[in-house]
């Protein structure tokens, strides 16, 4: 662009901009621009009382929903008592020799004299049994016989990404 044009555009802006300067403000803008500051005020009051309240409801309903409840207790129904005709007695516990007697609620429990009890032997246990009964000197080879144990070492592979690094 040459210097004429630019001073020709300057010249053309500089007479918007003075046109728009020399107007005077619609009637009742002071009005407007003073209700707007004293409700500005009001609006931040406005918004300080909910910033309060919003929380002190939200601590009121969370109680509500979980304050624990407890259900009414039903009531028992009246039952007759029935005394029988005899009294009833119960034969005499028999316990084992060397048995300790547990009260507890005025039952008798008796006490083992092994504790746990001894269980039978398994199927596999008496074939070890007959097995070192038979050949002491195999069993004990056998039994006492350690080789180191070789475990393969892992190999991993590096992991390959999607642009071939």
């Amino acid at each position: 662009m040459e210097d004429n044009e630019r001073d020709a555009i300057d010249r053309l802006i500089d007479g918007a901009l003075a046109s728009y300067a020399d107007r005077e403000p619609r009637p009742g803008f002071e009005q407007r621009l003073l209700y707007r500051i004293h409700a500005s005020g009001r609006r931040k009051r406005v918004l300080r009382w909910w910033a309060a309240a919003i929380p002190v409801a939200a601590c009121v309903l969370g109680a509500a929903v979980f304050w624990p409840r407890r259900a009414p207790e039903p009531k028992r129904p009246v039952v007759a008592t029935v005394r029988p005709a005899a009294p009833v007695v119960e034969p005499p516990i028999q316990l084992p020799p060397g048995a300790a007697i547990q009260t507890r609620r005025k039952r008798v429990l008796p006490r083992q004299a092994q504790f746990p009890a001894p269980a039978p032997l398994t199927r596999e246990e008496r074939a070890l049994l007959a097995f070192v009964e038979r050949a002491p000197e195999e069993a004990w080879k056998a039994l006492n016989e350690t080789k180191p144990i070789r475990i393969q070492e892992i190999q991993i592979p590096p992991l390959e990404s999607d642009d071939g690094k």
